[in-house]
């Protein structure tokens, strides 16, 4: 039987009518080193500007969002963060976020996290702050407490964020995403341009657009600390990713670059094209995104998950639009 082939004892809790697994089980799966794939931790310059700010809020992470969400489109007059915690914390404990901070907060600090607890968690939390090192500190929460090995940071690596190319923003066992949304669900030329600036890379036709961008990957990657892409389109669009040509996306680039020119009448400053024309071009820009990341074993991230905040369309979350793009790209590693 399978009790007989593994060394596992249960224990039935006749109150919960729940099945049980021995410590023994515990013990092991907390001892493993883990590896957290998505964080979005500040670099050590922004810790210390915030270093005397951080209280029990600071704790809730993506918890917040569940707040915002539990009070609707509209906050009730609601400023203060206690008085939010006290009202909604209730309603969102019980949630994957919330179940993480009351996890969290106990093991940390051996408190219940709520509204009644805020001054003395904030007292606590500032007492091990105290007297350490931003990368004391890291080291402390990130490695001793949570036990994990390796950090896969989300969003720093992107186009204009030069200052993390320098050494000594994170430790030693961060990794990073390289990640350009705006690329992706393009409708006028701002993510042209920001290529242009930190390429210096005159972007003409779509070539050198392509040519910008990769150029922009490569000083990511010389640092050797680039991990992975990220496609963090789900908040803009949805994730049907078509395979258009050359010609089709060029379409779209030539408005986009000319955009001072009438169309139908119409003079557009702004986005020079709406989100359904410019849709080839940015999903050419994504098969070149993913063809390099199958040239040169480069993890994908895409997100297909929670939408923060109120009003964001499931739609765009829906990962079976992406089965095409698995299965044109099989030698890829998604996450």
């Amino acid at each position: 039987s399978l009790h007989d082939a593994l060394p596992i004892s249960y224990m039935f809790d006749k109150e919960k009518g729940e099945s049980l697994m021995s410590s023994e089980i515990h013990d092991f799966v907390m001892k493993h080193p883990l590896f957290s794939h998505h964080d979005h931790h500040c670099y050590f310059k922004e810790f210390e500007e915030k270093r005397l700010d951080y209280d029990a809020a600071s704790l809730l992470g993506y918890a917040t969002a569940d707040i915002e969400t539990a009070s609707g489109p509209k906050s009730h007059g609601q400023s203060n963060v206690k008085e939010r915690i006290a009202t909604y914390w209730p309603k969102i404990s019980t949630t994957g976020y919330g179940r993480a901070v009351t996890i969290g907060c106990k093991a940390l600090f051996d408190l219940d996290y709520s509204a009644d607890t805020f001054s003395i968690i904030t007292e606590k939390l500032q007492s091990t702050l105290n007297n350490k090192s931003a990368s004391e500190v890291y080291d402390y929460f990130v490695k001793e407490k949570a036990s994990i090995k390796w950090v896969l940071q989300d969003s720093y690596f992107a186009p204009g964020n030069t200052d993390l190319l320098q050494c000594g923003m994170y430790p030693d066992y961060y990794r990073f995403a390289w990640r350009m949304d705006g690329l992706f669900s393009i409708t006028d030329a701002t993510p042209i341009e920001l290529l242009e600036r930190v390429t210096g890379i005159n972007v003409h036709t779509l070539d050198h657009l392509v040519k910008a961008m990769n150029a922009n990957i490569d000083k990511f990657k010389e640092t050797g600390k680039l991990a992975a892409f990220k496609l963090g389109i789900a908040y803009a669009r949805d994730l049907v990713i078509g395979d258009p040509t050359s010609h089709e996306a060029g379409l779209a680039f030539g408005r986009i670059r000319n955009r001072k020119t009438f169309h139908e009448g119409i003079q557009q400053n702004a986005g020079a094209v709406n989100a359904q024309e410019a849709r080839a071009l940015s999903d050419y820009m994504i098969h070149r995104l993913l063809q390099r990341a199958s040239d040169e074993d480069i993890p994908v991230q895409i997100h297909t998950g929670y939408l923060a905040g109120n009003w964001g369309s499931l739609a765009g979350t829906k990962a079976l639009h992406l089965i095409p793009v698995f299965e044109k790209y099989r030698q890829v590693r998604f996450d």
